[in-house]
């Protein structure tokens, strides 16, 4: 669709003027935009050599004329959306390259974005403002002051098909051709980046959230999953692109009405493999809303629990090296649900041993990996490596608690079983503190018991 941008009611007022085609003219236009919204520039400029002197201000220009030029990056709709801008603007043409810069504020209020295809909106704010905006031609440099970011709201769907809305966004299905899939620079493309520092410098200086919320639903099951995070509030200073540079982030919100999130850490350098880490902790989140998932991977509802989560990630560049810390608080499972999706684990077993005397299961899974790989999801990593906890659990028990409880020194094989001399029936002293430590352990997971066989020759010794 092509641009149809008008300009209505423009108003010059020029003087005075000089055949002098160096001597500087001062001037004031003013214009209505067709689609909504009013221009003007004040100043003065002259010919040769170019010299400008622009004071600008734009106000209530509507963004959705502006649709056509979204549409050819993007697959997105402009619904609704607002820009103000003040500044100044300074261009000197006396030398070449042509340099400039650029120095002011912005607003966008009261935006509404979706998918081409969707009737949904996927992110709409009411003011996103800009403040101490400083810009420079050449060399290129953005300089932002403060950001700040007041009631966002973002939507993020999983469809059927497993593909994000987010992954649309690109207008192709979600997926990237063969070799294409990382957005990653060559390696050389890379050192050469490394060694000649960034073409573009670019710095914001802090980042304000106030009153964001963030839905996410997954409707990859059924029935579908569905929750919301709250009242995010924070902030996030020293975004550049610029070594050496360490930015702090440190946001807070409510999960499902009343469960706490933090998340705090330091940025790296944007584009860079310096290391950038990020804690994620949550509290009290309560666990009958993961029945969707439950019911579809492990055969059962859920109907009571809390869910506390602390999450590290470190990252480098686009490596990743994370841990899971998930804890779940008197969990019970309730109805049985009949999926084809379910991994086929004894889950109650599993979750029986993994439960401490207080009824709490904690469990830490570790996760690493390329971000870059077209294959590489966190979500379904640490997914499948909860499920191999719970497959541990109820093939190799002793193992698994062996990696939860202290065994006073001995191995989980050793605890497995308990050896005799010859014709003897005695415990010894070894074999007494193996099964007292053995005791100490299933002391420690009351939902685990134990059964005693012999193994042996197939007849009796005499003693």
């Amino acid at each position: 669709m092509p641009a149809d941008l008008r300009l209505n009611d423009i108003r010059v007022e020029l003087g005075p003027l000089s055949d002098d085609l160096a001597e500087p003219v001062r001037y004031k236009v003013q214009s209505v935009l067709g689609g909504g919204g009013q221009l003007s520039a004040t100043g003065q400029v002259s010919a040769a050599p170019l010299n400008l002197e622009a004071a600008l201000s734009g106000s209530d220009l509507a963004l959705t004329q502006f649709q056509p030029y979204l549409q050819e990056s993007a697959n997105l709709a402009l619904e609704k959306g607002s820009l103000q801008l003040e500044g100044q603007l300074d261009l000197d043409g006396q030398d070449a390259p042509l340099t400039g810069t650029f120095s002011g504020q912005g607003q966008v209020t009261d935006l509404a974005v979706r998918l081409t295809d969707s009737a949904e909106p996927m992110v709409t704010w009411q003011t996103l403002r800009l403040e101490n905006i400083q810009y420079n031609l050449v060399p290129a440099r953005l300089e932002i002051g403060t950001i700040t970011l007041a009631e966002p709201s973002v939507s993020v769907i999983r469809n059927a098909n497993g593909i994000h809305n987010l992954q649309q966004i690109s207008g192709n299905d979600g997926t990237a051709p063969e070799g294409e899939a990382s957005g990653q620079p060559s390696p050389e493309a890379a050192e050469q980046g490394k060694e000649a520092g960034p073409a573009f410098i670019f710095r914001i200086s802090q980042l304000l959230l106030d009153k964001g919320q963030l839905a996410y639903t997954d409707r990859s099951m059924e029935p579908p999953f569905a929750t919301r995070l709250t009242d995010l509030q924070g902030s996030v200073t020293g975004i550049t692109n610029v070594k050496p540079q360490q930015g702090q982030v440190n946001i807070s919100g409510t999960l499902a009405g009343n469960a706490p999130v933090t998340i705090k850490g330091s940025l790296g350098t944007l584009g860079s493999d310096e290391l950038t880490e990020l804690r994620l902790t949550l509290e009290n989140y309560p666990m009958p809303g993961l029945s969707p998932y439950f019911g579809n991977y492990l055969g059962y509802r859920v109907d009571s629990g809390k869910l506390g989560l602390d999450l590290d990630y470190r990252f480098r560049g686009a490596k990743i090296d994370a841990s899971n810390l998930v804890i779940m608080d008197q969990l019970a499972l309730g109805k049985k649900v009949e999926s084809p999706d379910t991994v086929g684990v004894p889950v109650k077993l599993g979750l029986a041993l993994l439960r401490d005397q207080k009824g709490v299961i904690d469990i830490r899974l570790p996760i690493s990996g390329d971000m870059s790989a077209p294959s590489f999801d966190v979500s379904e990593i640490v997914g499948q490596a909860f499920i191999n906890v719970l497959r541990r659990a109820a093939t190799s028990p002793f193992t698994m608690l062996g990696s939860l409880v202290d065994l006073a020194g001995f191995s989980a094989e050793e605890l497995g079983q308990v050896s005799f001399a010859p014709g003897e029936s005695a415990i010894r002293e070894p074999q007494s503190k193996q099964l007292a430590a053995l005791a100490d352990a299933l002391r420690q997971r009351p939902g685990r018991t134990s059964r005693v066989s012999r193994a042996g020759g197939g007849q009796d010794v005499g003693a």
